[in-house]
This record gives C-alpha cells, sequence and structure tokens, in this order.
C-alpha cells in the first residue's frame, strides 16, 4: 500500500507490457464487451420499464429532463445533480470575493485570506447545518485542548485515537445527537432546526482532518522538517513540510481548514500541512486557471452523459430491487413473466455497470469539488487518479480509487502501525476501520471482509511467486527477449484476481448473503461465464498495462 517511487513503478510496467499487437487486438475486443454491456443494460431496461403502472414501479423511476423515466434510486447522485445551479452561483460568488480579498487586503500578510475563509466557511456551515453546528464545534474544541496541550506525549496519542473515533461512530449510531435526547423532551423544539443536512453524514471528512491537524502538530514539535523526495509531487512536498507549532497551528487556522468550503461535503482530504501552505504561503501553481477550467468541462460533460444516460439504463433500480434474483422481490404480489428473468449474463453484465456507474458517479462529485478548490489556489489529492477498469491488481486499484483518502490512511495508521513489516495484520484493521468509518452496516463488513480476502489471495500469491525457488524461473522472463511470455503471466493472474475485487466492491449493496446468490445467478447456473469473465478481465489487463506504460512514461519525461 506504501507509494512506490516513479522509477520502480515504471520498471515493474515496463516489464509487462503487452506487445503491440496484443494490445490492439485487446482493444476492440474490451470495446465489443462494454457495447454489449450497454446494450444490454438498455433492453433489459425497456423489457422492465414496460412492466411499470405508475410513477416508475417496480423500479421506482421519477420523471426525467428529457421526456423519459430516470433512475434517481443513488441518493447521493440525485441530491448533488439538484443542487448544481446553486451550487455553481455559490462557488462563482465566493471565488470572485476571494479573489479581490488577495487583490485588496493580502499584499503584505495573508491572513485576510484566512479569517475570510473562517468568516464564509462558518456562515456555510451554519446555513448546512443550523443549531447541530454545536456538535461538531464542540468536538472540535475537545480535539484542539488535546492536541495542543497533549499531542507531543502518548497520551495524547491515545486521546486523540479515542475521543475522535468515539465520536465519529457515536455520531452515526445516535443520528447527530438529538438534543431531546440530551436535554429532555423540554429542549425538543431545537430538534426542528437541525439543518439542510445532517452533520453527522459530512462529519467523516471532519475526522480525518482533526487527526490529520493532531498529528501534523505533534510531528512539527517533536520532528525536524523532513526533506521530500524529489520525485514526490507538490502535495506531498507540502504535506512533509514542517509548520511553525507556536504560530501556524492557531484555533483560527484549525477551524479554517476544518470547515474550508470546497473541501467540506466531499473531500478530497488533505493534510493540515499542505492546506495551510496552500493558503497561508503559496497558492498552487500546478495547474493553471485555463486548464482546471478545462478540468471542469470534461467533470461536467461526464455529469450530464451520466445522467443522459440514466434515462436509459436503470442499474440502481436494478440493484435496489433485486430485479436480477430469480426470486423477486414483486411487491403487492405482482407476477413478472419468465421470459422478464435475468440471464447469467445480463447477471454479470449488471454487475459489472454497476461498477462503471459507482465509478462515474464518483468521478464527477470528487472532481467537481476538487475543481473548486484548485480555482481558489488550493491542490487537494486527486481521488480517482485513473479509470476503473485501468487496473491490473487489487493494491494498483485502491492506490487509485479514493486516492487521497489512501494517502492519509498510509500516514496516520499504516505507516504508524508498522507499514509493510505487520501488512498482513494491519490490513484488516485498515479495511475494518474504513468500513466502519463510512457506516455501521453488515454491508460495509461484507466490503471490509471480502476486501481483505482479496488482498491477502493477491498478497501471498505474490509472495510465493516471488520466494519459491521452484518457480524462480519466472523472474527470468521479464527480459527483453522473453517480454511478451511475462505479459501473458501478469494478465493471467490480474484475470484470476480483478473478478474477486469487483465482487468485493459490489458487497457494499449485496452483502454476504445477496454476493452469494449473485455469484450463483451470474456462474452456477452457466459456467461458461466463467471463461467469458476470464477473457473479459484478460483484455482489461493487457489494456491496462498498455495504458499505464503510456502514462508512466509520460510523467517520467516531464
Amino acid at each position: 500500500m506504501l507509494p512506490r517511487s516513479r522509477t520502480e513503478e515504471v520498471t515493474k510496467i515496463n516489464k509487462a507490457v503487452p506487445p503491440r499487437w496484443l494490445y490492439l487486438t485487446s482493444l476492440p475486443i474490451l470495446i465489443g464487451f462494454f457495447a454489449y454491456m450497454l446494450i444490454n443494460s438498455y433492453i433489459l431496461s425497456c423489457k422492465w420499464l414496460a412492466t411499470t403502472t405508475y410513477n416508475g414501479f417496480p423500479l421506482g423511476l421519477t420523471g426525467g429532463w428529457i421526456g423519459k423515466h430516470i433512475d434517481l434510486g443513488d441518493l447521493q447522485w440525485k441530491a448533488f445533480r439538484s443542487n448544481i445551479p446553486l451550487m455553481a452561483s455559490f462557488g462563482a460568488l465566493y471565488l470572485l470575493l476571494g479573489h479581490a480579498v488577495k487583490k485588496h487586503f493580502c499584499v503584505q500578510s495573508r491572513r485576510p485570506l484566512m479569517y475570510y475563509y473562517f468568516t464564509m466557511s462558518m456562515i456555510f456551515a451554519f446555513v448546512l447545518f443550523q443549531l447541530t453546528l454545536i456538535f461538531p464545534i464542540i468536538i472540535a474544541l475537545i480535539n484542539y485542548y488535546i492536541a495542543k496541550k497533549l499531542g507531543h506525549t502518548k497520551l495524547g496519542v491515545f486521546l486523540a485515537w479515542t475521543f475522535n473515533p468515539l465520536m465519529l461512530f457515536s455520531s452515526k449510531y445516535f443520528y447527530g445527537f438529538q438534543f431531546w435526547q440530551l436535554f429532555g423532551f423540554d429542549y425538543l423544539w431545537l430538534d426542528q432546526y437541525r439543518g439542510l443536512v445532517s452533520w453527522e453524514t459530512y462529519f467523516n471528512i471532519m475526522f480525518c482532518k482533526l487527526i490529520s491537524f493532531t498529528f501534523d502538530y505533534r510531528n512539527s514539535v517533536l520532528q525536524q522538517e523532513t526533506k521530500p523526495k524529489q520525485d514526490w509531487d507538490e502535495y506531498r512536498k507540502r504535506t512533509c513540510t514542517r509548520l511553525d507549532p507556536k504560530h501556524e497551528f492557531d484555533i483560527v487556522s484549525y477551524f479554517m481548514y476544518l470547515f474550508y468550503i470546497p473541501l467540506l461535503i466531499a473531500g478530497p482530504v488533505s493534510s493540515y500541512n499542505a492546506f495551510y501552505s496552500y493558503v497561508m504561503k503559496e497558492p498552487q501553481k500546478e495547474s493553471s486557471t485555463k486548464k482546471t477550467l478545462r478540468y471542469l468541462s470534461r467533470v461536467l460533460l461526464y455529469g450530464i452523459l451520466l445522467d443522459v444516460s440514466l434515462h436509459f439504463i436503470f442499474p440502481n433500480g436494478f440493484n435496489d430491487k433485486g430485479m436480477w434474483k430469480r426470486d423477486g422481490p414483486f411487491q403487492n404480489g405482482r407476477i413478472v413473466s419468465e421470459k422478464y428473468t435475468f440471464t447469467s449474463a445480463e447477471v454479470a453484465s449488471t454487475g459489472a455497470l454497476t461498477v462503471v456507474y459507482m465509478y462515474v458517479k464518483f468521478y464527477v462529485i470528487w472532481r467537481f469539488f476538487r475543481a473548486w478548490a484548485l480555482l481558489d489556489g488550493v491542490n487537494p489529492p486527486e481521488n480517482l487518479k485513473r479509470c476503473v477498469v485501468n487496473t491490473n491488481s487489487i493494491s494498483g486499484f485502491w492506490r487509485s480509487w479514493h486516492a487521497s483518502l489512501n494517502l492519509w490512511i498510509v500516514k496516520y495508521i499504516y505507516v504508524p502501525m508498522g507499514g509493510s513489516k505487520r501488512k498482513f495484520i494491519s490490513m484488516w484493521f485498515i479495511f475494518i476501520f474504513i468500513a466502519l468509518w463510512h457506516e455501521f452496516s453488515t454491508l460495509w463488513m461484507a466490503w471490509a471482509f471480502m476486501n481483505c480476502v482479496v488482498f491477502m489471495i493477491e498478497m501471498v500469491g505474490t509472495h510465493v511467486i516471488a520466494a519459491l525457488p521452484p518457480i524462480r524461473y519466472i523472474k527470468r522472463i521479464s527480459d527483453n527477449k522473453y517480454r511478451p511470455y511475462y505479459n501473458l503471466l501478469a494478465a493471467a493472474g490480474s484475470s484470476i484476481i480483478l473478478p474477486l475485487g469487483v465482487l468485493s466492491q459490489l458487497a457494499i449493496m449485496y452483502g454476504f448473503h445477496d454476493s452469494y446468490i449473485f455469484l450463483s445467478r451470474a456462474y452456477g447456473e452457466s459456467p461458461f461465464m466463467i471463461v467469458v469473465t476470464f477473457v473479459f478481465m484478460f483484455v482489461v489487463a493487457e489494456c491496462s498495462l498498455w495504458a499505464q506504460n503510456l502514462d508512466t512514461e509520460t510523467r517520467s519525461d516531464h
């Protein structure tokens, strides 16, 4: 899980890069698979739409904006799309005011900008959470005391990793702490002012910031400045830059960091050191305004394409209503003809489509808020570094998916727990923590367990191939003369492990029980689907290895 150096990454991928003819053969096959998946999903959606009686039953569809029903079963996407005009308008005003403050009041010092961010952030947070804003403020103040008074001690470490997780889990368990539960029924009227959204829903990101502030302060007190590696990007250089513990960890900067508007709702997660340096020292220069606007335009285009596609294919409706199961659920005793029962191929393609949908959704949401921060001079890590199908290993997938959280975990959990020396132990702790960080549910625990199992299979397989004397000859075929054979071996290994990775992601929606049903429906009734899946993942791996080789060569040239 630790980031590799760029030289090691280029060397490893170059060894496995496929011959050009194999890539040119794999690419049209991959396109054909995706074309089948989309066309098949559209046909299925049309069939199920024909069973509609009223208001999108049984898929739970609503009226769309192009004269067709739309699948808005995903509440995250529904909330985001409905608030884009408001967020875009407010974001533009926010950036214009910030630009005016920088131009007219920050000639000698950037502290006026800090006060501007602090004021706007607290006003915005109050509009969102109203009276319940008092809860995250109290939690933040207690954590600030722990960090400043005890952060340099082992007791402070213990308290930070006890108090903050306790607040995270209890806030979700008690639904954001109801006033009447804390103070009695006489204060029930206060719960009428709980804001536009529930504060505990967005406390996950703030939790990461609380930990980051505490341990960045601790490192500033105990350690000298760390010299960044030459191949690190700007964000990681700033993360490892030591700040002045006396003057650069004040409470105004602290609250500005916690409630900074562009990164408050969905992240990405940024360390305190990096964020403070962007605001108070020097704004980001990696992405110019013109480049960022192009970046934002692509994000909005993807959002439009996703929203249009939900008028024609219904991944959320199929999953929410369990339509790919043989036995329903069909409400009010409604019986659907056998011709609408999903085939094994249709079940498998529904699962693949769901993973792609989740990627595109988070691509739009995460990059929208990151673009907002970039335009404001802050450059948080990119959450989705590459496409979900542009991967050939589980570890590579997790370095690219929600990458800002991965960097946070590496710095504040993985390395303190021993890093690669205790990888097998820390892996279980990390995935269980991530599951609880997201939500208290059996679905997320199923996700954590299945990811750990898949990760262990990949790690054990890698260690076995590298360590056992009888098969050490595999290393020899990585030479230029035998590189095609090495590529075939790498792609075949990816074809075995990647389907398990896809299933582990689907466990978020399916859990243990429905994951078993999914496997039995997709593969138990048609063993031929195992061969089809292997071929599909093989061409995915080949195209991924080619694309990653081009990417690493491009970055190494720069």
